[in-house]
């Protein structure tokens, strides 16, 4: 069975496993497994500067490459900013869900505080974090027309004093995820619509190393190839962003 016989299907997936939010490529070929193992091609990870992954199959045909994402596809480089100054303030390309906004830094030895905002076009505040080592605690709030709102406080520190740290957020249709380190650490219903957030700032008792802004991952999945397989079984419980193409699509 050659190449043009197998059926394949790309998916590119954000998923939230346990207390982390990982992204993958799946790469799935639909053939029989002893004869056509061979016949079909296998990606050069190395040179799109991704891990080799892991190889899986099962009795009725399905062959399957897993790997993570170092994500050579996004994103464009307007949207990432290195070494940028603190006090920030970092306009924002339209925020839809599936959006990711990844920082990374580090807090400086002696911190009191350091905040994230996700800020209006009118000057709201859509998301605040306020990380606050004086306190022991991280807020998050709202600041609309000038006042803030009801505090959601979680009593514990995300990130260590005089380390290096990366902070996620994640937008959903009902609010945002926040992690931090790989690890999620609170979710914050949306106050203020999330189409209105135009900034990110930040200030307070860090350094930024780089600011990324990712799109949804399924926007730049490429077409599948060949016809559909069918549905594989465990998938991963929670998927935040997902789509394929069907070779029928109109283009």
């Amino acid at each position: 069975v050659g190449h043009s016989n197998a059926a394949k299907r790309t998916d590119i997936v954000s998923t939230f496993v346990g207390s982390s939010i990982s992204r993958t490529r799946v790469t799935r070929y639909l053939r029989t497994p002893a004869r056509c193992r061979e016949a079909v091609p296998k990606p050069n990870l190395e040179s799109q500067g991704m891990d080799k992954g892991a190889d899986a199959a099962d009795a009725n045909g399905t062959y399957e490459r897993r790997f993570p994402l170092s994500l050579p596809l996004y994103p464009e480089p307007r949207l990432v900013t290195f070494e940028p100054a603190v006090p920030m303030d970092q306009p924002l390309e339209r925020l839809v869900p599936g959006t990711i906004i990844e920082l990374t830094g580090h807090v400086l030895s002696s911190p009191k505080r350091f905040h994230i905002n996700l800020v209006t076009g009118s000057g709201d505040i859509a998301l605040h974090i306020s990380v606050r080592f004086d306190v022991g605690n991280v807020v998050f709030n709202t600041l609309r027309n000038g006042s803030w709102e009801d505090e959601e406080r979680v009593e514990s520190l995300p990130v260590q004093q005089g380390h290096n740290f990366e902070a996620m957020i994640l937008v959903e249709e009902m609010g945002y995820k926040v992690a931090f380190n790989q690890h999620h650490f609170a979710d914050f219903k949306h106050r203020l619509l999330y189409s209105t957030v135009e900034k990110l700032k930040m200030d307070g008792c860090v350094t930024v190393h780089r600011v990324e802004h990712k799109p949804p991952l399924g926007s730049l999945l490429p077409p599948m190839e060949g016809p559909q397989p069918m549905a594989m079984a465990n998938e991963p419980t929670i998927v935040y962003n997902r789509h394929t193409v069907p070779a029928h699509a109109a283009r």
